[in-house]
């Protein structure tokens, strides 16, 4: 069986030099990048608290995130998941307060935008990886 029907003639290792180029250019642009820029850890290996929650109504991001930042949650990422009413919430860590505490706040402000809200799962995750 024959898939081609004319002599085929690909010169890969003619433009070898340019391709090596390209790749040295791609490489210091990584670690350029890496050095400035730096990783962008999770909550994996920074440790911090996971929540999901589900509200009655489609969720308003914004004013979830809004209202995260007016109680005291420092930097909150908030984006929806599922159906447009499951929001997950992550929350860096912080020293100064205990799982309980940043949870019965959450949980205010959460029944402060939505009184019939659920929460659909909880995470507290310790900062075991990583040290800064």
């Amino acid at each position: 069986m024959e898939f081609f029907h004319k002599q085929t003639n690909f010169p890969f290792m003619a433009t070898r030099k340019v391709w090596y180029t390209l790749s040295a250019i791609l490489m210091i642009g990584s670690v350029v990048s890496f050095a400035t820029r730096g990783l962008n850890l999770g909550i994996d290996f920074t440790g911090g608290i996971s929540a999901a929650a589900t509200f009655a109504q489609t969720a308003n991001v914004d004013a979830v995130r809004t209202k995260l930042n007016a109680a005291g949650f420092k930097d909150p990422q908030v984006q929806t998941f599922g159906s447009s009413r499951d929001v997950a919430i992550r929350l860096p860590p912080d020293p100064t307060q205990d799982a309980t505490a940043i949870r019965a706040k959450l949980e205010a402000v959460l029944q402060s935008i939505d009184k019939a809200r659920r929460f659909s799962s909880w995470r507290s995750s310790a900062r075991r990886w990583v040290t800064s």
